[in-house]
């Protein structure tokens, strides 16, 4: 067994798992999976959401995971045992409204629920940050295959945008920041 496809699921699963545990990161997706708009959004995380109203009023909060990069390092883990380091993005998204949604609505609530919006999705990019500020062991790879695998700090690695088209859901606005998680995993031998 080595670094196969199997593995890597594995690994994007645990780092999924390791974020849901922040509630307000929202829906978790362990894929770059796109959706054709905010229906198909809901279609998938949500079909209990079917009338028009529901899915005009109800805010996506999303993270995806997804694979970036890897690189072998044979000077720390020898040409036997490599040490691998694989990066993988965290795009953390949170949906807001641009105008209200009626004119009963008074200013006053609209922006509320903005910065309620905005509140969350702190508190998300905040509780990310936590959940990898220790290295956490990741328990689904085999022991006795990798002799290590662990998580390491998430880096930011471009500020927070707002008014940001989501990138995984045309038609979404909300805050938006990419974040970048390496794992370092060691074979006990190749």
């Amino acid at each position: 067994m080595a670094l196969d496809r199997e593995n890597e699921l594995k690994c994007r699963k645990a780092l999924a798992d390791l974020i849901a545990t922040v509630p307000e990161a929202g829906y978790v997706v362990p894929a770059a999976r796109y959706s054709s708009g905010i229906e198909d959004f809901w279609a998938v995380a949500d079909p209990t959401k079917d009338t028009r109203n529901e899915l005009e009023t109800s805010m996506i909060a999303a993270t995806w995971v997804y694979p970036l990069t890897f690189a072998d390092d044979f000077t720390s883990g020898g040409h036997d045992s490599p040490l691998v380091r694989f990066t993988y993005e965290i795009y953390l998204f949170r949906q807001y409204g641009l105008e209200r949604e009626d004119e009963s609505e008074t200013p006053i609530v609209f922006d509320s629920k903005v910065l309620k919006e905005h509140n969350d999705f702190v508190a998300a990019w905040l509780g990310i940050k936590e959940a990898f500020q220790r290295e956490a062991v990741i328990a689904e790879l085999d022991p006795a295959v990798f002799a290590e695998r662990k998580t390491g700090p998430v880096v930011q690695i471009e500020n927070i945008a707002n008014q940001a088209v989501c990138e995984f859901v045309p038609g979404a606005v909300g805050y938006a920041v990419r974040l970048q998680e390496t794992l370092r995993l060691k074979l006990r031998e190749c």
